[in-house]
C-alpha cells in the first residue's frame, strides 16, 4: 500500500511520508480497529484515512511531532467515524457518565443518533474539535493540551465547554425540545 501512496506524493516529501507512514500506520490501525471492532472495515477504513493524508501531506509538519501524531489520529478517527456511521445508521450514542456533565445530559445524548453528533461536531471550529477530541480520545487534561497549544488549560476548557454547549443548542433544536 505504501508504494501506491507514495504515487499521490511529491518527490521531495516522499522521505518523509515514509517516516510518517512507518511512525504511525499501526496508530491509525488501531484508531479504525477499536472504532468498528471489525479487522476488515478497519483495513479499508486505514487505506481511506492513508489515502486522505497522502492527499493533504502538505499540512504535515515534522514526522514525529505531536502535532502531526494528532493530525494523523484525526483523519484516523474521522473515516472510522464515517464507516462506523454507514454501517450502523440507526444506532444510539452510549456515553459515559464521564463525559457527560450531569443525569439529563446523559437522557438527552442517549437518544441522539452518532451520525447527527458527528455532523454537528464537524461544524465546530478545529480548535474546538482538537481539544474534544485529545481530552476524550486519549485523556489528555487541559493543562496538556493548553501546553501543547501555547495557552492556558482555562482557556481550554472554556473552549470546550462551549463547544459542548453549542452542540447541545444545535441537538436540541432538532430535536425541537430543551433539557432543563
Amino acid at each position: 500500500m505504501l508504494l501506491l501512496l507514495l504515487d499521490l506524493i511529491d518527490e521531495e516529501d516522499q522521505e518523509k511520508f515514509k517516516i510518517v507512514y512507518d511512525e504511525y500506520a499501526s496508530l491509525v490501525r488501531y484508531i479504525a480497529l477499536q472504532k468498528l471492532g471489525n479487522q476488515e472495515l478497519a483495513d479499508e477504513c486505514a487505506q481511506e484515512a492513508w489515502i486522505s493524508i497522502a492527499k493533504n501531506f502538505k499540512k504535515i509538519g515534522e514526522p514525529k511531532d505531536k502535532r502531526t501524531k494528532s493530525y494523523v489520529s484525526i483523519i484516523a478517527t474521522n473515516w472510522a467515524n464515517k464507516v462506523y456511521n454507514k454501517e450502523s445508521r440507526f444506532k444510539t450514542v452510549e456515553f459515559n457518565d464521564d463525559i457527560l456533565t450531569d443525569i439529563a445530559d446523559a437522557e438527552f445524548f442517549n437518544r441522539i443518533q452518532i451520525s447527527e453528533i458527528y455532523e454537528i461536531f464537524k461544524k465546530l471550529p478545529e480548535q474546538q474539535r482538537m481539544y474534544i477530541y485529545l481530552s476524550h480520545s486519549f485523556g489528555y487534561t487541559s493543562k496538556e493540551i493548553g501546553k501543547q497549544y501555547g495557552v492556558s488549560a482555562a482557556s481550554v476548557r472554556k473552549a470546550i465547554q462551549f463547544a459542548k454547549a453549542r452542540m447541545r443548542q444545535e441537538l436540541e433544536e432538532r430535536e425541537g425540545e430543551t433539557i432543563e
